[in-house]
């Protein structure tokens, strides 16, 4: 089976890229569609891709994974700067995909993982209950800076946030990603936070939710546990 977007690529890099990829992968034991998704949902594969931010547009992410100052990166001392990632052939941006994930190597054990390591990589290994904040960012602040993410909540969790990735994962390769029984069981979770919004913006209307809810919730216990 092929890679996931490969087919979004030049055919000429397809081969080398795909291989490169793989190779990857296995150094870090993790499936390649894991690496390809999260370098899609970052850059549509684009190794020129820039974020730019501000009045004067400066470079806040560059590159096929969007690096940044504060991944650290360039303190490895293989690039000069952000700007010089976007002067760099796709393939050898590859070999900084590497160098970033190589700390958690060994760790990640989820396409949950893998994206939590560009997101906030404190969070990999932590329960669905855990906060994401640190000894200098509160957890507000961080709800605040993610407004995708958090909803309007003033924390994020481990399981906001791989709800919030399972929403931004097309449905067509889900079943790739997570497994069709951890798409099922996302799909349910899913499904029992709208209509819990639902309930909480329609109190009027609790009554008939709070028994659609109690099913949704029965039907993701059996999922998981049967």
């Amino acid at each position: 089976m092929n890679l996931l977007y490969i087919e979004k690529l030049p055919a000429s890099l397809r081969e080398a890229f795909g291989k490169k990829v793989k190779d990857i992968a296995t150094f870090l034991g993790i499936h390649p569609d894991w690496l390809m998704q999260v370098m899609w949902a970052e850059s549509k594969l684009k190794g020129d891709a820039a974020n730019r931010q501000g009045k004067d547009k400066h470079l806040v992410a560059a590159g096929v994974l969007q690096f940044t100052n504060a991944s650290g990166i360039l303190k490895l001392g293989k690039v000069p700067s952000l700007a010089h990632i976007l002067t760099m052939p796709l393939l050898s941006q590859l070999d900084l995909v590497k160098l970033y994930f190589m700390p958690y190597k060994g760790k990640m054990k989820s396409y949950y993982d893998v994206y939590a390591a560009t997101f906030f990589p404190a969070m990999i290994g932590k329960h669905d209950d855990w906060v994401l904040q640190t000894k200098t960012l509160s957890a507000d602040t961080i709800a605040r800076q993610n407004p995708a993410v958090s909803k309007g909540a003033k924390h994020i969790t481990v399981a906001d946030f791989k709800r919030y990735v399972v929403t931004i994962v097309p449905t067509s390769v889900r079943s790739r990603l997570f497994g069709v029984i951890e798409e099922a069981i996302d799909k349910v979770e899913e499904e029992a936070g709208h209509i819990k919004d639902f309930v909480i913006a329609h109190p009027k209307s609790s009554s008939i939710s709070g028994v659609v809810v109690g099913l949704l919730l029965l039907g993701w216990f059996l999922v998981r546990y049967a």
